[in-house]
């Protein structure tokens, strides 16, 4: 398999916020289940509070995170050729003439 070298990679904030975002999906289903199975609201408060604010912070860091810089390549700058100008412009060289 050949890889893409225009392929942009995840930088570490991305990375972060992505793994975090992952964690409030259980802490929903834990606070759901203290709330219904087990009676403890005060339990799952704390729980569902705690993946809201897990899925808060997640957003800010992938919104703060940027994607890697490709490095362009360095090239050599070509001198140009100086034009030659004439405020006149019947004074100006014609180069089609034979």
């Amino acid at each position: 398999m050949s890889q893409n070298p225009n392929k942009r990679k995840m930088n570490f904030l991305y990375k972060i916020s992505f793994i975090i975002s992952l964690l409030c999906v259980p802490l929903l289903v834990l606070s759901l289940l203290f709330a219904y199975k087990f009676e403890k609201t005060l339990l799952a408060n704390i729980l569902s509070g705690s993946g809201a604010l897990l899925a808060f912070i997640g957003i800010i860091l992938a919104m703060c995170s940027k994607p890697k810089k490709i490095k362009p390549k360095k090239r050599r700058k070509k001198k140009a050729e100086p034009e030659i100008s004439a405020d006149n412009p019947d004074e100006s060289i014609d180069n089609n003439a034979l």
